[in-house]
């Protein structure tokens, strides 16, 4: 492929990326400023489950802002030249000034209530997704380092003419 077709794709894909993340954020926009907070009137889940979702309203925050991190953490993905630190506490930073922004706003809408524990629960998600994002970081590296180390060993095995049949290294996390 051409060098003009490989950066057409490259920012085919980055386009994408922002597209998903900002597709996320008007999801969560919508479900937290909407007239009523109440899921089982939705009509997407059946009763009963909705209901039941209405029920643990505190877990219900936990979950929305920990998938709301991890989702930007996989759509911001292809637009970082590397890999950073910097990257997850930027968009951590942000979507916790978001979680703050939400309750602030829903103080002046008329059918709904700001709560401090709305504030905690948003916040507790995105500490369970940073250390989520973590291990799988410190998963993949370990990944990454065995993979390597059985590429090494084929190597001088085919280069002494001998076949290895299982790798003799493990790696613990």
């Amino acid at each position: 492929m051409s060098g003009t077709g490989a950066s057409f794709w490259r920012i085919c894909g980055r386009v994408l990326a922002v597209v998903a993340a900002l597709a996320g954020l008007a999801l969560i926009l919508f479900l937290a400023l909407r007239a009523s907070p109440s899921v089982a009137k939705m009509n997407v889940l059946p009763k009963a489950w909705g209901k039941a979702v209405d029920a643990h309203d505190f877990a219900r925050n936990v979950a929305g802002f920990l998938g709301l991190r991890l989702w930007l953490e996989i759509c911001l993905r292809p637009l970082a030249a590397a890999w950073s630190d910097r990257l997850l506490a930027r968009t951590t930073l942000a979507v916790a000034v978001l979680v703050a922004g939400l309750e602030l706003v829903q103080l002046f809408l008329p059918k709904r209530v700001a709560d401090v524990q709305d504030v905690i629960a948003g916040w507790l998600g995105l500490a369970l997704a940073v250390v989520v994002v973590w291990i799988l970081k410190k998963a993949a590296g370990a990944f990454r380092s065995w993979r390597a180390g059985v590429k090494v060993k084929a190597a001088a095995a085919a280069t002494a003419g001998a076949t290895i049949d299982k790798p003799d290294t493990e790696v613990s996390l």
